[in-house]
């Protein structure tokens, strides 16, 4: 769910990025004029917010990663398993 979480904060925080450079912004509002009411060094900023907090929700979600724990052998069989350390 994280995960999920933090892809639709950096599209979001794309997204406002682009909307923030001037030609794209001039575009926007021609369409919606609500959107003037937005200063467009806001929009950059913000986005590039939401853009740094995706990341970070993305670098610590721990899907993918290996499990902490390690199986023990004696000859073929596994007989328990070790838990490793953070690191």
């Amino acid at each position: 769910m994280k995960r999920v979480m933090g892809y639709v904060l950096v599209i979001l925080g794309l997204a406002l990025l682009g909307s923030g450079i001037t030609p794209v912004y001039e575009k926007i509002v021609s369409v919606v004029p609500y959107f003037a009411t937005f200063n467009s060094l806001a929009l950059m900023v913000s986005g590039f917010l939401f853009l740094l907090v995706g990341a970070f929700i993305l670098r610590g979600s721990s899907s993918g990663r290996q499990s902490n724990e390690v199986p023990i052998y004696h000859g073929k069989n596994v007989v328990g398993f070790r838990r490793m350390g953070k690191k």
